[in-house]
């Protein structure tokens, strides 16, 4: 499964939606609501100071679960507490939550976990910093957004590794291309959905020759990854998406889902030629049109 490409706009969406997720006006708890045990557990120890159980505790009040009804001014209140004590979780949700009522404490918090070596938190700075999701007040600083963007990708956060591998293959410019190839090979070895998409675009590089020799065994040793030990959710994809998709299936003699299948040459320069003729704009990342080209010609199309 592939569920998130985080590129250009929709890394600034993706971004923004997780800023935004509890930032709903505050509620309060409804009458007649009780409690339950687990609350009454981590309200004792966040009384007592645990920085953990202050932060879990301000988690219930943004869900509104165990008992507790979503409270917002209440769940700044103790993830407040946490944060004061360095829970970076705890600073990720303030600026989550604070994202659009103050987005300068917003960024405070997120700079502040950053600083204290949250890769997600870097990951944000790098996105907020760059003005790919921007913040109001908030200056874009280019150089710093490099700085934050690779030190999570030093820490192995997976969306920052992809985020920037599709970003250097997205230009018809090869000069980022092998850069791309080994951020790829980087985020597939980390397991998990994301790393389906790293893979399947290892497989694509491979067999294109894009920032790696072109290299049928390679593309068919990652492309052999999917469906066995990586999922790769077709549903993600737009149909014209799903041609590229099968023109290497049927090139290749290999089902993505299900495993093998016998080559089709006839069926893959098909699948190829319509999607070649989508606009790049409609396609999940603009390597698939330069894929289509590069695999018809492979062909004799």
């Amino acid at each position: 499964m592939r569920p998130v490409r985080a590129t250009g706009w929709r890394a600034a969406l993706v971004l923004a939606a997780l800023f935004v997720l509890f930032a709903s006006p505050a509620s309060a708890t409804p009458q007649g609501r009780v409690p339950s045990p687990l609350a009454d557990s981590l309200r004792a120890a966040a009384e007592s100071g645990d920085a953990s159980a202050q932060y879990q505790y301000g988690a219930l009040f943004v869900l509104g679960r165990e008992g507790v009804g979503q409270n917002y001014d209440a769940a700044l209140e103790w993830l407040g507490r946490a944060a004061e004590q360095d829970h970076t979780g705890a600073m990720l949700a303030m600026s989550t939550i604070l994202f659009g009522s103050d987005p300068t404490r917003a960024f405070d918090w997120l700079l502040r976990a950053g600083e204290l070596g949250a890769a997600e938190a870097q990951w944000r700075l790098s996105q907020v910093l760059s003005g790919r999701a921007p913040l109001s007040g908030i200056a874009t600083d280019r150089e710093a957004a490099d700085r934050w963007l690779a030190l999570a990708i030093a820490q192995n956060h997976i969306i920052a590794i992809v985020w920037l591998a599709d970003f250097r293959t997205e230009s018809e410019d090869p000069v980022g291309y092998a850069e791309a190839a080994a951020l790829y090979r980087q985020a597939a070895d980390l397991g998990g959905s994301v790393s389906a998409w790293a893979a399947l675009r290892l497989g694509m590089m491979y067999a294109m020759g894009e920032g790696v020799p072109l290299d049928d065994a390679a593309a068919v040793e990652w492309f052999s990854r999917l469906g066995s030990d990586l999922e790769l959710d077709p549903e993600v994809f737009r149909n014209e998406d799903l041609e590229v998709l099968g023109g290497f299936q049927w090139y290749y003699g290999i089902d993505f889902v299900r495993g093998e299948l016998e080559p089709d040459p006839e069926a893959s320069a098909e699948a190829f030629r319509i999607a070649a003729e989508t606009p790049p704009a409609f396609l999940v990342h603009p390597s698939f049109a330069r894929a289509s080209r590069v695999m018809l010609e492979r062909l004799g199309n």
